[in-house]
This record gives structure tokens, sequence and C-alpha cells, in this order.
């Protein structure tokens, strides 16, 4: 035991507590941390390395001072040997400086150092704790010791007086004293109480829902680890095979039932026999306790367990000693053979050593290291939460409560703590909040509209690109005008193509011209430009609308969006179709006049927007459909309750999924992120839909958010994003973030992959059953869909609206019949009979006229009008 008091080297023998000097210590006043550790030779000797750390505030202002120097001494035993068998063992000469890791001048402290913590020898090679100091924003840096400060594990080279960080604890763990077993080939580590909590984690998802799990509850309120923690850990392989701890109950006592205990610390460990021996101050309370401070002696078998799981004390003993004496460390001799390392999987798979700290990434550890809440688990739940986008809304998503089965699958593999970061991320979307802080990004790239200052009333369009996870990351891709249209617009879009090199622009126009509501001025232009050419210059490619270059179609055929996909430019249009632009490309005239095809009806209220998603082998129209409640269902009441989706392949016409917000598919909850916004209030509508794109998983829908509540109501430019992927459950929402688009006036989103590969079509089952294009029209007949996109209500309803509409005299009629058609059930009835068919409106169209019967009476005999 090195004693710092005395400044000796004392034996002390456990069975009596009884204590002898073996030799002096170097000069060791006024510093408090340091290491001790012994190496059994084959010729009977023990070398003992003492580590001479320093202290966290004896330094100027009370700062850290640090030594790190490393001393030896032999210990030779005595020729004959004690009555009991046993050698007594005597100092041969005194400690020597065997390494400084700060200077070349032995006891000369260096000002604002930190002081190794704590010796371990395993073999020959040496390791030491670390707390680097850190700034505010979590660098290395000066400044006075923090709770904070993350631990490193050191591996010394005493030959180059050289150190490196082989492993890092980032946070709960910080152990103050180790020691090496090589019979086991591992060394333990050792740190006092930790108190696992996310509370302010936790108390930022207050009042939303957010439903509690066992695992998350763990974390809510706090897990105090009590007492001890301790890893036993092979350096070799960087393995954690067991983790020592006691978990605190309600007035549960620290060793023993008749003695209480509080802020323990550790300053020494030592292994003899089997059994560990550790040694620390706290303070104490109860029966065979000294009242106040003490230092404590404590022994545990790290291969017995209670009934409960827990390490069994096996002894406590109380120092005597008036001094109160600093204590370096301990040591024990463990055998000169070292035990092989236990052998791990290295299967194929990925590694996530960016989102996390990269050492920590290479962690491996055993079942039980991970098995439940333990400190190591916990340790890795609050680092996975503070590297994560959006801490508070992360640690209330089911990609948080999936962390124990993360862990359970990966334990005794290499790496295993990259490997469950690697399961828990890789397939979370950008912007997902329990996704890296540094990426992937979010980027999407947007045609911003200024006005001119002049009396001309035109507007000016420039291309810009954003991560919407950041406020300040706009920057404009072209630095010069991108285009100068004569005259105001208010509809159009863009798309890319080639990794976003070429950009295509939809100059659509303006809704609401003249003062009318209801006229519309279609330009329906597409100029292109290449931004990877010397003098990048926009060009007019195709114009869709009855009128010439430059000037509006009135009340034409207005577009709202543009996207490529599977080599095709489709386009939405106001009136809810989605139709492929067919370019002019004879060259003949100049004209440069296209022709549109109508590819689908979808018989919404209108269509705003789309976004292609190429390997996913869809696009996404986002618009407007208002919902009935025929069932007292409140529908409209929902957040965005008309905001209206599909995944649609526009090749063979097949919805394959579809959201709604009459559904509530757009309900906030505590795992949905606030994003750049100002306030977490949750937007209560989506207006004015400026355009949309798809990026790795994320849809972005750009428009101005309505946030009217009883604090008053109020407007902001932004964007929802909807993780497409979602279960649509309150750990998994399908409204992941909204962000704040600064009020930006868009005219269309675009992401860098419009333009990319499309994946192969589904293919559906031919038609069973005839079909009707009399009733709905034959572009909306043509339509297929999967049972999946049935969920959300939406092509029910829309259905049920279209079939109404073309079979009633008038609108109170077909609103009277929309409302017996979805009650009665018998739209529903009719869809699902031909999910994932051909036609399959068509089809039940036809059947669902057959059997119209009583309780569809104002829907008539089944003759339309």
């Amino acid at each position: 035991m090195a004693d710092g008091a005395r400044n000796e080297l004392r034996l002390r023998d456990l069975a009596t507590a009884t204590e002898g000097t073996m030799a002096n210590l170097p000069f060791t006043i006024g510093t408090d941390i340091g290491g001790l550790a012994a190496q059994e030779m084959e010729d009977g000797s023990v070398r003992v390395y003492f580590l001479h750390g320093g202290s966290d505030t004896a330094g100027f202002f009370g700062g850290p001072l640090g030594y790190n120097e490393l001393y030896v001494l032999t210990l030779r035993p005595s020729e004959t040997p004690n009555p009991d068998g046993s050698f007594s063992y005597f100092a041969d000469g005194s400690f020597t400086l065997l390494a400084d890791f700060l200077d070349e001048i032995e006891g000369l402290p260096v000002q604002g150092a930190v002081p190794f913590r704590g010796l371990a020898l395993l073999g020959n090679d040496f390791y030491t704790m670390y707390y680097p100091l850190l700034d505010d924003n979590g660098e290395k840096s000066g400044g006075y010791f923090s709770p904070d400060r993350i631990g490193e594990l050191l591996s010394l080279n005493i030959q180059q007086q050289t150190f490196q960080a082989t492993m890092r604890f980032p946070r709960l763990f910080k152990p103050t004293t180790l020691e090496g077993v090589n019979s086991r080939g591992t060394i333990f580590l050792a740190g006092p109480d930790a108190f696992a909590s996310v509370y302010d984690y936790h108390y930022a998802g207050s009042g939303k829902t957010a439903p509690m799990t066992p695992w998350r509850d763990a974390f809510a309120y706090g897990t105090d680890f009590w007492g001890f923690n301790i890893f036993e850990y092979d350096p070799r392989t960087k393995y954690v095979s067991q983790v020592l701890f006691r978990p605190k109950l309600d007035d549960a006592p620290l060793f023993f039932s008749d003695i209480g205990a509080e802020g323990v610390q550790y300053d020494g460990m030592g292994w003899n026999d089997g059994v560990l021996v550790l040694t620390g101050r706290g303070y104490f309370w109860g029966e065979g306790a000294p009242e106040g401070f003490a230092r404590f002696f404590i022994t545990l078998d790290p291969n017995e367990r209670d009934a409960n799981g827990n390490p069994i004390v096996l002894s406590l003993d109380f120092d005597n000693d008036e001094l109160q004496r600093a204590v370096f460390g301990l040591a024990g001799v463990s055998g000169t053979q070292i035990a092989p390392s236990v052998p791990l999987s290295n299967p194929a798979g990925g590694i996530d050593t960016t989102s996390i700290d990269a050492l920590f990434a290479t962690l491996a550890y055993s079942p039980q290291a991970v098995n439940g809440v333990t400190p190591l688990s916990a340790m890795y739940a609050l680092h996975f939460l503070d590297t994560s986008l959006d801490p508070g809304a992360a640690f209330y998503t089911d990609t948080f409560d999936a962390i124990p089965g993360a862990l359970a699958d990966n334990a005794n593999k290499t790496s295993g703590i990259g490997r469950a970061t690697h399961d828990l991320r890789s397939e979370l979307p950008p912007g997902h909040p329990a996704s890296s802080i540094t990426g992937p990004g979010l980027d999407v790239i947007f045609s911003h509209l200024t006005y001119s200052q002049a009396d001309s009333g035109g507007s000016f369009a420039n291309l810009n690109e954003r991560d919407l996870r950041r406020f300040d990351s706009t920057q404009i891709l072209q630095p010069s005008l991108v285009y100068n249209f004569d005259f105001p617009v208010d509809r159009g879009g863009i798309t890319t193509q080639q990794n976003g090199q070429v950009v295509r622009l939809l100059r659509g126009g303006d809704a609401f011209q003249g003062g009318e509501a209801g006229t519309t001025f279609a330009y329906n232009e597409v100029y292109e430009i290449d931004l990877s050419a010397r003098n990048p210059q926009w060009r007019l490619i195709g114009k869709f609308a009855d009128a010439s270059i430059g000037n509006p179609e009135i009340n034409g055929r207005l577009l709202t969006d543009i996207a490529t996909f599977a080599s095709s430019d489709y386009a939405t249009t106001l009136d809810s179709d989605l139709v492929r632009l067919i370019y002019d490309t004879s060259g003949s005239g100049g004209s440069y006049h296209g022709q549109i095809e109508t590819v689908a009806r979808l018989g919404w209220d209108r269509l705003d927007a789309i976004a292609a998603a190429p390997g996913r082998g869809e696009v996404y129209l986002i618009g407007s459909f208002q919902g009935v409640d025929f069932s007292q269902t409140s529908g409209h009441l929902n957040p965005m309750a008309t905001t209206s989706i599909y995944a649609f392949d526009p090749r063979n016409t097949f919805i394959k999924n579809s959201w709604w917000g009459f559904a509530g598919d757009f309900n906030t909850t505590a795992a949905t992120t606030a994003g750049t916004f100002y306030t977490t209030n949750a937007p209560n509508q989506l207006l004015d839909i400026r355009g949309s794109a798809f990026v790795d998983g994320s849809l972005v829908i750009a428009g101005t958010l309505d946030f009217g509540g009883s604090g008053g109501r109020f407007f902001e430019s932004g964007a929802i994003v909807i993780n497409v992927d979602a279960k649509g459950t309150p750990g998994d929402p399908h409204l992941m973030r909204f962000d704040s688009l600064e009020a930006a006036n868009l005219l269309g989103l675009a992401s860098r992959n419009d333009g990319a590969s499309a994946a192969s079509p589904i293919q559906l089952a031919e038609a069973m059953d005839g079909t009707n294009t009399v009733i709905v029209d034959p572009d909306f007949a043509k339509l297929s869909y999967s049972n999946k996109a049935l969920r959300s209500g939406l092509i029910t309803q829309v259905f049920a609206a279209e079939f109404a509409r073309g079979l009633t005299e008038n609108n109170q009629n077909a609103f009277q019949c929309r409302l017996e058609l979805l009650s009665s059930g018998k739209a529903h009835e009719a869809l699902v009979r031909y999910a994932g068919q051909k036609d399959g409106i068509g089809q039940a169209t036809a059947y669902l006229l057959a059997i119209l019967d009583g309780e569809t009476p104002t829907c008539g005999s089944g003759v339309p009008r």
C-alpha cells in the first residue's frame, strides 16, 4: 500500500489489519493521486511500481498539478522461510525513477497538467486512467476538473516515455483505481457511485404522447449504481468480461444491513488470493461503523453472486489510523503466467466508429456486462443520446428502446459497441432524432423567389441548397441570377438529374392573379441549367400551355410541380392529375411546345407537389383532400387533417402506400423533433404547399405552417419531414420533424437523386373482374393499390366521393351517398376485394354498383344519372 500520509510503502496483513513499513516513497507531500502495481518475478522477487500522479486541486488557482512519474523498487524474499512457510520481503535499495511522462526533471511538477490516476500491470504492459480537461465545447483544453470529463484508459510506453489512449469511457463510469491480474488475463477498473439519469431529456417530452417502457423508465428519473462500479477488462481484446455493481434500492445498505454510507471514493485496489481488496474513504454510520468520514477496506469475490445477482462483499474493515491518510494505491501479486484472452467472433457486418466515440466503438463485452440496466449499458445509452441529433426526442423513440436488444445481439463480438450502434442507426433516415449529430445531412435543393423592386412586378428565382437540420447552412448554388420572370409566379417546381448537376425548373404560373379567385395563369414552361458547365446558362426546353413563349394561358391547366423519374418528367396539376411531359425534340420551328399525357386522376381537392424516390421505384404525391366524419371519428380535428400523400408508381399507376392527416398520421409525439423552429408547438395545418423532396427515407414537404392555438395564431414558412418507413406509433411517428425555412418564398424542392436509376415496378395481378369507367373517370378507374395503402382511409374516402359524385343527381345527394358508402362499409369492402390487382378502382366501382342495397338509399338503385 502506498501511504501518502507517511510517504511510505507499507505492507498490510488483511487478516490482522496490521501494517509494516517496507520503504519510503518518493516525495509526495501535497499530492494525493497516483497508483501502485506489483510484478512477481521468476526468481521470487517482487517489483513494485509506484505512479506519482499529482493533484486535481494543488496547482495554481486550485487547478491541477501533475508529476506523472513512474518509479520502481525491488522487494527480495528472505533467504529462509518463516515458520508458516511464507517469506518476508525486504527492499533492495529505494525507489528509482523509471519513466517521466511530462518532463525529464525528477520531482518537478507541471502546473495545469492532469495527473494520471491508478496503475495496472498485465504481464509487462502498464495502464493508467487519464481525465483530459475539457472546454465548453467538449474539446480537450485547460480548465478545472469536471465530473463530465471523459475517462481514457492509457497504455504507457516505458522505453519511450509516451502514452496512448486505448479505450475511452464517455459517460458515467469514472474509474479511479486499477489492478492487473495475470492469472485472469484482465485488469480491474473500479469507480465510485454512478447515477444514470436523462431527466433533462425526459422533461423535454413532458405533456406529449410518450408512453414509458421499463428500459426508458430506468433513465427517466435515474438509476443509482451504488457503492462501487467495477469493470473486469482485457485490454488485449478490449473486452469487458463482467461488470460488478450494486443497484441501489430504497433504504438499502451499502455493504451490510446495519451500515450506511455515502460519498464513497476509491483510491486503491489489489488482488489477493482470489479476492479483490478495495480501499477508499466515505461517510459512514450505523452499528460497527465510525460515525463520520473514515477509510475502509472491503474484500469481494468477483466470481460469487448473491440471490439477486449482486457481487458478494466478504468483509468490511475500517482504518483506525488517526492520520486520515491519503492512499495512492494498493497492489497484489497474481502469478507470472498470463491467462489467454476470451475468443471473440468477428462476423461480417457494419461497425459504426463515426457517430459515437471511435475508441468506445471498439469495446467488446460479455452478455453479463449488458444484461439489463448495468453501468456499461447505461453508459452506452447516455452516450447514444449525447450523440443524437435531438436527444430529447431520441429518448422517446423506438430506437432508444431497442438499445438492450442491439447490445445483446453483439455480445462476445469484436467492436460490439460499434456494431450495436450500426444496427441502431444505419437504417435511420436523415433528420431522425436518434440519428447522428454529424450526419447524414438532410440536404435539399430549392428554388427561392425574390420579387423585383422595380414596377415591373417581376420575380427572380435563385437556386439554393440547405441542410434542414441547421439554420446557417444555406448556400447559393448559382451565385448569379438564376432566372428573371417578367411576371410573378406562385406555382412551379424543380427537379435534378446527374446527381444534381443538371437542374430543371418549372415555371407553372399563378392560381389567383387578376384579383379573381379561381382564375389561373398557366405558363407551364420548363427551363434547364447544367451547373457543371463552364458558363452555366438557363435554356428553355419545353412549354406545355396554349400560349406563346413567356405568356400564360388564361384558366389553362396549371402545372404545380415537376420530378424526373425513370427517364421521364412528371408533373402535378392543380386539379389533382398526374401527367407526363412529352418534350418536342424535333427541333422544327423552335416552338418548344410539348404534350401533356395524363397518367392518373387522383380525385383529391388539389395536388400540389411531387417528389421522386427512384431507389424505391416510386414518387410521392402531396396535396389536400377533405375527409368526412362518417362515424364520429373527429378526424378533421387531427393536425394537418387535409394533407394527403401517396407513394405511387406512375409506370403501373399503383398506389403503394398512403398517409393522411385526417387519420392522425401527422400527430406529433414526444419523439417528434421541432428541428430548427424556435417553437416546439405542433403545426395545426400545412397550407400553400410549395414543393417536396425525398432524401434517403425522409420526405420533405415545404409550405406554410399554421400554428394556431389558444395562445393565438401565427404562420411560418417551414417544412415537415415524414419518415415514410415509420410505424406511426408514439415512439416511431410518421411526422418525424418540422423545420423553419426562414420566410423563404419557395418555387419547389428537389434532392440530388431525382434522376437516378429507378427500381423495377411491382408486378400486379391481372384483373379478375370487369371494370366500370362510366361512374368514375377512366383515369381514376385505372388506379391500383396495395392493402397497406388502404390503412389511412384516404383511398376509401376518395373512392366513395368519386363514386357518389358520378352516381347521384346533385351535390347534396352526393354527400349523403358518400356517407352511406362509408358508414355501411361497402366502399371499403369493394376496395379490399381488388387490392394488388390491375384496374383496382375500376373493378371496385363495378362491384360496388352491384351490391348497393337498402343501406345506401341515397345512392339509388345503382343506375348512374
